[in-house]
């Protein structure tokens, strides 16, 4: 509990010292497929919602939501059953010459049919437009809740408009053993 309530004091501080609100902002409405990597495991469909408001001075907020239900595999294999899972996290992105690198702290939270694991997690990644209308993402984390996982993401956005996006993403979890398909709309503003 207090990690959420030092988050909250760091958001607040940030948002009093930025000079403007929100720079450009973003939110994604996803459509999703669970694939647990073992085999007899069926692949499962739901739906999650992301948001990421940045700041002028490179700071961000983000948030995630996935309520796809599937059954873990890894170490957990037919022991748990995964109902939701979300992160609410803060992060500085920059630019360079390549592109934009970014590091983002989050606080994780895994709901389950019987418990529900909580903890942080620490990513980095880069972004680039790389051709007219193409933007890549790849972003590799590192989650510390009552297991451990490495995450790695890949994202493809492509704008249909300057408000308006169509994505493609990528979620894999090492220790849970599952594969995580996104594709959805984004609106920025």
């Amino acid at each position: 509990m207090n990690i959420i309530k030092n988050l909250q004091l760091f958001l607040l501080g940030t948002l009093l010292l930025s000079s403007t609100l929100f720079a450009d902002s973003e939110i994604s409405i996803l459509y999703s497929s669970a694939n647990p990597d073992y085999k007899p495991f069926e692949s499962t469909f739901g739906y999650a919602l992301s948001g990421q408001f940045n700041f002028e001075n490179g700071l961000f907020v983000s948030g995630y939501f996935n309520e796809t239900d599937f059954k873990a595999s890894g170490p957990f294999v037919g022991n748990v059953d995964v109902t939701s899972w979300s992160e609410v996290g803060i992060g500085y992105s920059f630019a360079h010459k390549w592109g934009q690198f970014y590091s983002l702290i989050t606080f994780e939270k895994i709901d389950t049919e019987f418990k529900t694991f909580d903890g942080y997690g620490a990513h980095f990644g880069y972004r680039n437009d790389f051709a007219k209308d193409w933007t890549g993402v790849i972003q590799l984390g590192y989650i510390d809740t009552d297991f451990t996982d490495w995450q790695l993401i890949g994202k493809l956005f492509y704008s249909v408009s300057d408000t308006l996006s169509l994505t493609f993403g990528i979620r894999d979890y090492d220790n849970w053993d599952y594969t995580n398909y996104e594709a959805g709309v984004v609106f920025r503003f």
